[in-house]
């Protein structure tokens, strides 16, 4: 995809960008000494399958377990004591068995899953933006990058997607974006 001058977007460099962006943004807090995300905790990520059919289609939060569809027919699990007892320093057989307890509960929870097994699992960091609301914009001093952070992701998803496309096509943030943007990090930067 070409801009509205005929150069590139990062769009056709999405992958390494992604890695850039998500580095970029902490890189300019600490020369700033602002602090733009926050840890909002540690979370463990499951991956089970196959899934029998008709299988789970939409989030479904159980008092100790969330689960929701993945693609390549597979579920999505976490757990808030499972997220509390592994940190990134933990044994992988201590994930392991918390990752198998998290299959255990799905399999009580909902149907199609007796043959399923744990495919993959993660310990992973939950970021959120530092004043709790979403970062959408191109990054000041960094040509060609734009960010989109957000806690919300699911939410939000299909509504920033629009505004983000018609940033990008036209260059102009729609006004829904401009309280979003990094610069609101970066003291005289708007």
């Amino acid at each position: 995809m070409k801009n509205k001058d005929g150069r590139s977007t990062w769009i056709e460099h999405l992958a390494s960008l992604a890695a850039l962006c998500a580095s970029a943004l902490p890189a300019a807090a600490e020369v700033s000494e602002v602090r733009v995300v926050k840890q909002i905790g540690l979370g463990l990520a499951v991956r089970v399958g196959p899934v029998t059919q008709p299988g789970l289609v939409r989030l479904l939060h159980a008092p100790d377990l969330a689960l929701r569809p993945h693609s390549g027919g597979l579920l999505h699990l976490e757990a808030e004591d499972a997220a509390a007892a592994v940190d990134l320093h933990t044994p992988e057989p201590d994930v392991r068995r918390w990752a198998a307890e998290l299959l255990h509960r799905a399999r009580r929870t909902v149907r199609g899953l007796d043959d399923a097994q744990v495919v993959k699992f993660k310990v992973c960091v939950r970021p959120l933006p530092a004043d709790e609301q979403s970062i959408v914009g191109r990054l000041p001093g960094a040509p060609g990058i734009y960010v989109a952070v957000t806690h919300s992701g699911v939410t939000l998803a299909a509504h920033l997607s629009r505004l983000i496309t018609a940033d990008l096509t036209t260059g102009t943030p729609p006004a829904p974006l401009t309280s979003y943007t990094p610069a609101r990090f970066l003291p005289g930067i708007q």
